[in-house]
């Protein structure tokens, strides 16, 4: 949508005087569209996608448009008149309407209907907000534009009852920083938001309207991006009823998700919060400042990224956790969470092996995946035991890999998916390869150094899918590698041809292997 908006603008830009222009996606043309300028005030009532610019002749737009049941995308240039025209415009149903202004630079309004419309305006104030009725969403970009909190006071974002949510952002942070917090303090929304982004707040306290809870019962999700200069999240966070999403980026202060100590009250805080997403917040050291029993009762989801610090305590509800740029000391909490059904760790450069313990007490756990760890060198060998419930291993771009432990397997019974990727070093499988009764696809892509199978495989009596590749996307010193593959793995052992579930076998990359035959299912080699 964006790209077709400039190039019409840039169309309009290059007349004086005014022009209708006309978008129509023909019906054999999936991906291009046609382009017709009209001179003159035409019948519109077929019209889907139309863009104009201004100068001193006068038309009646009101007249024009009122038959324009199908139009979808309606953009003005920066010469049109927006306090005389588009206050008065009327409402065809639109779903999708855009301003740019000087102040805002972007502003988007999403009405609630079937069809979809987008309106560009550019080189008006804030305060040029108050008089409009919007709905549905809102941007409003370039905050640093507006010059008092008298202009965004104007916006009367409070009284927009029909607006479900907002997107307030700074592209640059040059007024002081209590001008900044004036300015947000006064684009207070109303209590029908149900979705709230702030991007790149250069002041140091979040607004006092977040103590508000009962009034933004509505308030479901959450973002806060770039927020270098605030030391802790907004207070009554919190205890926003029905909020379930939280995202935090950037934000360099910040030591704690939930700061506060509600009164001594047991149960804390964000009760209803179901996804938490971290990322970039150098110095957070815990979710709760103080630990209480019932914190983030209801969380389920959480992605940690690039946290150093961070450490985590029991969240009795979580469920899916991913870790990216994790460190040693958040690895070691990770046994702390009992409900886990799914951990993927990802990016680190240091560790040779895990800690001890990483998964102990994790019964629930159903999936693992360990990506990117450039120096890891060793699994445990007592890693898997007690994982009752893991049926999914995946380990991808492990450089330093060799091998897995001989009793790695040992009572793994429920496994049923195995993946190695990328582990450019990796040799071979466990001696207790064998055990894993409930195998049923076992992918080794990109493994050059791979040698054999071990033995046991006739006990594989699930497996449905072999999948090999002598193909390696890295080098030895971890650069990308597109060059021709150099296996070791030469033959297949026998018994895959006893394996009475195998269906699919794929195997490319190893030029030099002797083949098998296979009694029945498909085989594919390349």
């Amino acid at each position: 949508m964006e790209d077709v908006s400039d190039r019409l603008d840039a169309i309009a830009n290059e007349r004086m005087k005014f022009h209708l222009r006309e978008v129509v996606q023909g019906r054999h043309l999936q991906d291009e569209a046609r382009v017709v300028e009209i001179d003159c005030p035409v019948n519109l009532s077929r019209a889907r996608h139309v863009t104009f610019s201004y100068s001193n002749q006068s038309f009646d737009m009101l007249f024009a448009f009122q038959k324009a049941e199908s139009l979808r995308t309606l953009m003005l240039s920066r010469h049109c008149p927006f306090r005389i025209e588009a206050r008065k415009f009327p409402y065809f149903g639109c779903k999708f309407l855009s301003l740019t202004s000087k102040a805002t630079q972007a502003y988007e309004s999403l009405k609630e209907s079937s069809s979809s419309s987008y309106f560009r305006r550019r080189g008006c104030d804030v305060d040029e907000l108050g008089s409009l009725n919007l709905h549905g969403n809102l941007r409003i970009k370039n905050l640093e534009e507006v010059k008092s909190p008298m202009e965004a006071k104007k916006a009367n974002l409070a009284g927009k009852m029909n607006l479900k949510r907002l997107e307030l952002s700074w592209d640059r942070n040059e007024k002081s920083q209590v001008i900044i917090e004036q300015v947000l303090e006064s684009l207070e929304p109303p209590p029908s938001i149900k979705s709230l982004d702030i991007s790149n707040f250069g002041g140091r306290h979040f607004p006092r309207w977040f103590k508000n809870s009962a009034i933004y019962e509505n308030l479901v999700s959450i973002c806060f991006a770039g927020c270098k200069n605030c030391m802790e999240l907004p207070t009554g966070l919190g205890k926003l009823p029905s909020l379930t999403y939280l995202y935090l980026s950037g934000m360099d202060l910040v030591q704690h998700v939930d700061n506060e100590s509600y009164g001594g009250e047991l149960e804390g805080g964000f009760l209803h919060l179901q996804s938490l997403l971290i990322t970039d917040l150098p110095n957070l050291e815990k979710l709760s400042k103080e630990k209480r029993r019932m914190d983030f009762s209801c969380l389920s989801y959480l992605h940690i990224e690039k946290c150093p610090k961070l450490t985590l305590h029991c969240l009795r509800s979580i469920r899916e956790l991913i870790i990216r740029g994790c460190s040693e000391a958040l690895l070691r909490t990770v046994s702390n969470l009992h409900t886990l059904t799914s951990l993927e760790i990802c990016d680190n450069d240091n560790l040779a092996s895990f800690p001890d313990g990483i998964l102990q007490n994790l019964t629930t756990l159903q999936s693992l995946r360990i990506k990117r760890f450039s120096k890891l060198q060793l699994l445990q060998s007592d890693m898997l035991i007690g994982l009752s419930s893991l049926e999914g291993l995946s380990i991808t771009s492990c450089l330093m890999l060799e091998c897995f432990p001989v009793e790695i397997f040992r009572g793994s019974y429920s496994l049923k998916m195995i993946s190695i990727e990328d582990c450019i070093k990796f040799k071979s499988l466990s001696a207790s390869f064998g055990d894993l009764t409930a195998l049923v696809s076992l992918q080794l892509i990109g493994c050059p150094e791979l040698e054999a199978f071990p033995n046991g495989l006739d006990n594989l009596s699930c497996l449905k899918s072999l999948m090999l590749s002598g193909y390696s996307t890295y080098r030895d010193d971890g650069s990308q590698n597109l060059g021709v593959p150099h296996p070791k793995l030469t033959t297949l052992p026998e018994a895959l041809q006893h394996l009475p579930s195998l269906q699919h076998m794929s195997i490319w990359g190893l030029n030099h292997w002797r083949s098998i035959e296979k009694r029945d299912g498909p085989t594919h080699h390349s």
